[in-house]
């Protein structure tokens, strides 16, 4: 497996025990079910923060809605003014590689390493011309030290802070 990977930005250093390169995401419960969710995307629509992944765990009659967008604190204050129940979830970034099943690549050493991987997301950064894919995984801090260990690039946060700023 090669270890070379083309960067957003360098990130090689190991995280530290509060340092860890990890994203935010959240988890709304909508207790009228899938129905609601038009309701919480509009109030995104007139905001600098872009929807970045999305979700949804129907119930019966509630749901469960993930979200991650850019700007998470504002994202926070947005469901907070709603009035919504949410918690938060984290997320670790990581560069795709270039080459063959770059996806692959990043989920077998996660795997061999007893890692959980319980979703993913692909997001393209269009003014950075890279893919990155956003991993629900458990433990983190055990994901994050497996993909430096092998030589992925993880995306800072503060990325996402300033993705759709021109």
């Amino acid at each position: 497996m090669s270890t070379e990977n083309n960067s957003v930005t360098p990130n090689n250093d190991p995280p530290g025990e509060n340092g860890l390169s990890v994203l935010t995401g959240f988890q709304v419960f909508l207790e009228s079910g899938l129905r609601q969710i038009g309701g919480v995307l509009r109030r995104f629509e007139t905001t600098r923060c872009e929807v970045l992944a999305l979700e949804t765990v129907p119930g019966n009659p509630a749901a469960l809605l993930k979200i991650v967008v850019t700007y998470p604190n504002d994202g926070r204050i947005i469901l907070e003014r709603a009035g919504l129940p949410f918690t938060d979830y984290r997320l670790v970034g990581v560069v795709l590689p270039d080459g063959v099943q770059p996806l692959l690549r990043i989920l077998l050493p996660l795997a061999q390493g007893n890692v959980l991987v319980r979703a993913t997301h692909t997001v393209l950064l269009p003014n950075k011309k890279r893919a990155l894919v956003l991993l629900e995984a458990e433990p983190v801090p055990r994901a994050v030290e497996i993909l430096l260990t092998h030589g992925f690039n993880l995306v800072p946060p503060e990325l996402f802070n300033e993705e759709t700023q021109a």
